[in-house]
């Protein structure tokens, strides 16, 4: 069974901060939770008030999380947070906002492979097994260099195609077969940062299979218009292809649209975050895997 109760949501108070400042208080606001993972960020708010629409690709998630919240307060939907997104009416929304990574429990027991420590795992990365194909049909079905091509752009691993030709060479199905065939790539002299190199193919092979950018940027161009005059875009991102792509998007709607005779400039959207927020020390010592994560948050004016 999917364990909600594993998950520690990233920069929760931040995200509570803003939310408050901006509405006052939460009771009977509506908010779009597009990544439920967890739950964290969920409870949260229907603890406050707030009423949840919420989405992930999967099911496991939204049979745990339909069971566990209130109805009355509460709806999930299974599907791609781009593709959900658009389902609702324009101004439905308080708050629209994504974590972009993916939770404790997809990392310790989702059977499909997301961390290179659980050994006998399918080496599979898809967040819904339904749709596209597993890392390792991928990896079976490209040329080398198209393989490397893609490890490289995804995570910028200097050795990807040395890594590439050794997981074509040996197509593994498991992720200890993937390790093995990983860790053989690596030259002696880079043995002491085998984890980071682990960690860098498996986040590249996980974004190709999900085809994560393309819909990241789909949620972003279809999301501002469900947002409610005043309302709020919060995009916490884990690594700086995201963040690249968020923070262009959000500094594109935070020009001005339009200038008066007099140089009054005229908006539709305020960058609330000129900087991105990152974790405390503090938090990093309680949650690790935080230690990456930076939030941006767009306001509509």
């Amino acid at each position: 069974m999917f364990n909600t109760n594993v998950h520690v949501p990233v920069l929760l108070d931040p995200i509570l901060g803003f939310a408050v400042r901006n509405f006052d208080y939460l009771e009977g606001i509506t908010v779009f939770d597009a990544t439920l993972g967890g739950g964290g960020y969920t409870a949260k708010f229907i603890e406050l008030g707030a009423q949840v629409q919420g989405s992930d690709l999967d099911i496991a998630v939204i049979n745990e999380l339909s069971d566990r919240f209130n109805k009355n307060t509460f709806e999930a939907h299974h599907g791609n947070f781009s593709e959900v997104i658009s389902s609702f009416e324009n101004s439905s929304f308080d708050i629209v906002m994504a974590d972009l990574g993916f939770s404790s429990n997809q990392l310790e027991s989702s059977d499909r492979g997301f961390s290179y420590k659980n050994l006998e795992e399918e080496f599979d990365l898809r967040y819904d097994v339904a749709t596209g194909q597993p890392a390792w049909k991928f990896i079976c079905a490209q040329p080398v260099d198209n393989l490397g091509k893609t490890i490289y752009k995804y995570s910028g691993e200097r050795l990807s195609f040395r890594i590439a030709r050794v997981l074509k060479a040996r197509e593994p199905k498991t992720v200890g077969e993937a390790v093995d065939a990983v860790t053989s790539g690596i030259p002696g002299k880079y043995k002491n940062k085998t984890k980071g190199i682990l960690s860098r193919v498996w986040q590249a092979l996980r974004i190709q299979v999900n085809d994560e950018l393309s819909h990241l940027g789909l949620f972003l161009e279809r999301s501002t218009d469900k947002i409610k005059p005043g309302g709020l875009l919060m995009i916490v991102c884990f690594h700086s292809l995201e963040d690249k792509l968020v923070t262009n998007y959000m500094r594109r709607l935070a020009k001005p649209v339009s200038e008066d005779e007099y140089g009054n400039k005229n908006y539709d959207y305020q960058l609330l975050t000129k900087k991105a927020i990152q974790p405390t020390e503090k938090e990093v010592e309680c949650n690790v895997r935080s230690r990456s994560a930076t939030l941006r948050i767009l306001k509509r004016l």
